[in-house]
């Protein structure tokens, strides 16, 4: 298997975890009424949640690979900050909370780039660059969308 190729199955599962947030971003944007999703700023900042805590649980995974006693902590601590901070936003969902989603991802997505070769196949930090992508410019027409129809 190519270490470069990021596995068909991967990439068609991380696009496919973004629909949440199009939906949203579009909900909102438009005005639309999506199926299933009542309130879209709430739905969009819950999700963004969910996914954060999902990326720091991927990140604690490589955490624990680490000897350096140090650097595990670094690690960890790296993997719940996030998820900690958006829980925070989602309480009551505002204005600078959906300004601060599409920080919070491009940190994780930075920091993520920047793992230590502690196991992760090199395919991951480009999945991690193109779903950073993604999400952040997402999530930026979402806000846009917000402060448009607000």
């Amino acid at each position: 298997m190519d270490e470069n190729r990021i596995p068909p199955i991967a990439l068609a599962l991380s696009l496919s975890g973004a629909l949440p947030l199009f939906l949203c971003a579009f909900a909102l944007s438009s005005g639309v009424a999506v199926p299933l999703i009542n309130d879209p700023a709430l739905a969009l900042v819950t999700y963004c949640a969910i996914i954060l805590s999902f990326l720091g649980g991927v990140r604690w995974g490589y955490a624990l690979r680490i000897i350096d006693p140090v650097l595990q902590k670094q690690a960890l601590l790296i993997s719940v900050v996030p998820a900690i901070v958006a829980w925070v936003l989602v309480l009551p969902p505002t204005l600078m909370g959906f300004i601060a989603m599409p920080m919070l991802f491009l940190l994780m997505g930075i920091l993520d780039d920047r793992l230590p070769n502690i196991g992760a196949p090199i395919w991951y930090r480009k999945l991690r660059r193109l779903m950073t992508g993604i999400v952040v410019l997402t999530l930026i027409a979402a806000v846009f969308g917000l402060t448009r129809n607000v």
